[in-house]
């Protein structure tokens, strides 16, 4: 019935055991792999596979040996070995054990001299040994008039902190300050022009909108100031008199046409008479100047010839409305106060004695400290970031190698007073390779002098062991099986020496019709079983394939419950038939939840059941309708109680008198009855009887 084997017959139903298989694998006794060896059963048809056969050959297997085999497959402990390694003297890594160099002489690192330090100015990114002439520059302030001015940098790193005021438009401002010292706190913005009436000497931030000018602001005058704000009683008016040069009153000195004074020429003739009309001559009249006369008027036109009514009387005061000691009643205006708002707190850095009025929250607190942080690798030791003026107290700190023995290291430090320096960023040339003798842990940069072992295979257990070498090429060669699934695996093999037995794929499955003593692969999948293959079966075998006769168990169907009248030992499965005796009453205080017949016992206590009555019975089952509830029963009362129904007589009453009591009742238990509850324990509650 194998669908694997030769002779499988699709038709039958039961396995008779005749079923062939064939393995088609290695027959050659001599080979390794051999695979009918053992005893394998009849079922077995075994056909030759002699490509698959691997001889047993002897000799070395180790491919880094010099006696190297490639068709060797069991080792012989033939195997010769040779120290491979740069034999160069003058390399890196020269080996005085090595006997055969590398292919090609590579295995040898020649070094390559140059400056190896990547913070050098000379840098050589290709050397790979340091040769001493590296140039290790230090950067840093070069101007002299910066706070962290370093005398000794031989280059400039932009690092200057020059302090000064670096507000434009400021009156200290400084074009070459670039760190703010608090000389020029801001004020507020005002009028910068010193021909403006509010003209604020103070201000370092001009703001034309806020200036204020006092002119004179009659267009009609002759010293009218179009670029004037306020009147400043400053307007001259102009000369009346007559501009019409043909008349008989032109006056030549006249700066505006008083309009209807003009007097016409007048014309007479010289030796008129009937007979000879004589010569014409013409006569002009004086002309006259109109304006105000009056020496202390603040108009006085001192070249007026006549009086015009116009004069004004000279009052100072200030004629600006915007001012704040603006007077109305000023024709001349002098002496203007303007406000002024601004830090009044004479402790702030931005304080303005000339502020008429304090402004909120714009006082800037004065912080002394250092404000020049500097730059590594010289910094201010001392640096204030909350400071808001300079006090000249900055001490800077330079960050570098002070060690002499160091590459880096900056020479004649420690005779410059003014510089304070700590040791810091020292590197090293020196042994870097951590396997020589001479390591130095603290070189970063190879300079070539480090002392190396002698290198080899320093394993005793390998086939190639060198007892002179100290330290370990990584070239052990460890001879052994090499299969972690074989019995003879050796965890330290590198090179197999075919002892491993050999893999003969095959069922590994003795109870298997095609079991294989020879294999040692396979899994299931290579194997035909026998067993029990119907899935309802008690014993189902999900990885036979082949139907065993009389294999399968059966389920039986009967009473499993031991506790039943009719319990079943041999049942495999309850059939639901189980009879057992008790109380099937829900209701009983016995009811037994796998009874299946009732046999009865039950007990049922009665009483009542309301957990609020004074007769409360915690074991009744059956309320048998005797509760009582003793209480206030008058619903007058303060504590009336709606449940009682059996009066306590201690009623409360608020504020009015109780009614009178009922007569007395006497009450008595009720009668007991066949279904009654036994009578409680004195843990229970006893009914209270009493008068009410």
């Amino acid at each position: 019935m194998a669908g694997q084997a030769s002779n499988y017959n699709a038709e039958a139903t039961v396995h008779d055991g005749s079923c062939r298989y064939v393995v088609r694998a290695c027959t050659d006794p001599t080979a390794l792999n051999f695979a009918a060896r053992g005893d394998p059963p009849a079922s077995l048809v075994f056909e030759p596979d002699p490509a698959s056969c691997v001889p047993n050959r002897t000799g070395c297997v180790a491919p880094s040996a010099l006696n190297y085999d490639a068709l060797a497959t069991f080792y012989d402990g033939s195997c010769s070995f040779a120290v491979v390694g740069c034999r160069d003297p003058s390399a890196l890594n020269y080996n005085p054990l090595a006997e055969v160099d590398a292919v090609g002489n590579r295995s040898c690192d020649l070094p390559r001299l140059g400056c190896a330090f990547a913070s050098a100015a000379n840098y050589d990114a290709d050397a790979t040994v340091d040769d001493g002439s590296c140039d290790f520059p230090l950067a840093g302030c070069t101007d002299a008039r910066a706070a962290n001015y370093l005398p000794i940098a031989t280059s400039d790193d932009g690092s200057c902190a020059i302090l000064g005021c670096t507000r434009p438009g400021a009156r200290d401002f400084d074009p070459e300050a670039n760190v703010y010292d608090g000389s020029c706190p801001p004020t507020p913005a005002g009028c910068t022009d010193p021909a403006a009436a509010n003209y604020a000497a103070w201000a370092d931030v001009s703001d034309a909108g806020l200036c204020r000018y006092g002119g004179c602001t009659d267009p009609l005058a002759v010293n009218f100031a179009p670029s004037a704000t306020f009147g400043d009683g400053s307007c001259v008016a102009p000369l009346l008199g007559c501009t019409n040069s043909s008349a008989a009153n032109y006056n030549p000195l006249a700066q505006r046409n008083d309009g209807g004074r003009c007097e016409p020429l007048r014309t007479f003739f010289l030796g008129e008479g009937e007979e000879s009309p004589g010569r014409a001559l013409s006569e002009r009249a004086p002309g006259l100047l109109y304006g105000c006369t009056d020496p202390s008027a603040v108009n006085f036109q001192p070249l007026a010839t006549a009086d015009d009514d116009s004069c004004v009387a000279l009052v100072l005061g200030c004629m600006d409305t915007e001012a704040l000691n603006h007077d109305p009643a000023a024709t001349r205006s002098e002496g203007c106060e303007y406000e002024v708002v601004g830090c009044d707190d004479a402790a702030a850095l931005n304080f303005l004695r000339q502020a008429t009025r304090g402004c909120a929250d714009c006082c800037l607190p004065r912080v002394p400290g250092c404000m020049a942080r500097g730059a590594p690798p010289y910094e201010a030791s001392n640096f204030e970031p909350e400071a808001t003026v300079d006090d000249g107290s900055c001490s800077f700190v330079l960050s570098a190698c002070l060690d002499p023995l160091a590459a880096n290291h900056i020479p004649g430090l420690s005779g410059i007073a003014a510089v304070t320096t700590i040791s810091s960023g020292c590197e090293y040339a020196g042994c870097t390779n951590p396997d020589a003798a001479n390591h130095d842990p603290r070189a970063t940069v190879e300079d070539g002098s480090c002392e190396r072992p002698p290198r080899g295979c320093t394993q005793p257990a390998a086939a190639n062991f060198v007892p002179a070498a100290r330290l370990d090429d990584g070239s052990c060669v460890v001879i052994g099986c090499t299969d972690p699934a074989r019995k003879e695996f050796r965890p330290q093999a590198t090179v197999d020496d075919g002892t491993c037995s050999w893999s003969v794929l095959g069922c590994r499955s003795p109870s298997a019709d095609n079991y294989l003593p020879a294999a040692t692969a396979g899994g299931p999948e290579l194997c035909a079983e026998a067993g029990c293959t119907h899935a309802v079966a008690l014993n189902y075998d999900p990885a036979a394939d082949l139907y065993m006769e009389g294999a399968c168990e059966w389920a039986r169907g009967g009473c499993t419950a031991s506790h039943a009248l009719n319990y079943l030992a041999s049942a495999t499965v309850d059939d639901g038939s189980c009879y057992v005796l008790g109380c099937t009453d829900l209701l009983a205080n016995n009811y037994a939840d796998n009874a299946t017949a009732d046999d009865g016992s039950c007990l049922i206590y009665r009483g009542c059941t309301e957990d609020r009555a004074d007769n409360f019975n915690p074991i009744a089952r059956v309320d048998d309708d005797s509760c009582l509830f003793v209480g206030c029963t008058d619903s007058y009362a303060s504590n009336y109680d709606v449940l009682a129904t059996i009066r306590s007589g201690r009623c409360e009453y608020a504020d009015t008198a109780p009614p009178p009591p009922p007569p007395p009742l006497l009450l008595s238990p009720p009668p007991e009855s066949p279904d009654a509850a036994p009578p409680p324990s004195s843990s229970q509650r006893v009914p209270r009887w009493a008068w009410g």
